[in-house]
């Protein structure tokens, strides 16, 4: 292996650093994904999808709109939790 300059080591460790933390950050998405999946039982049947595609864009999108938490609060919650969910789209920039 080639002798990298000490600038050169210290971008390739931030890199492998920053891909880590990337790592990191989808495996645990994938685990709450998972974990909803499996604790949600509001779906109408088990093979239903929760969200539009079994893409981790579209999994972001429903916890940072709420969708998520509302299937959960509607499984975990009473009476009082059972109200409508709506699906909200990407809100586009005015």
């Amino acid at each position: 292996m080639a002798h990298l300059l000490p600038s050169q080591a210290v971008k390739a460790i931030d890199r492998q650093r920053h891909d880590l933390v990337a790592y990191e950050y989808l495996c645990h998405l994938a685990e709450a994904r998972d974990w909803l999946e499996t604790n949600i039982v509001t779906r109408s049947s088990a093979s239903a999808p929760l969200w539009r595609s079994d893409s981790i864009n579209d999994f972001e999108q429903s916890l940072r709109n709420g969708y998520a938490l509302a299937h959960l609060a509607r499984s975990l919650g009473g009476p009082a939790c059972q109200g409508p969910i709506y699906a909200v789209r990407r809100w586009s920039s005015l």
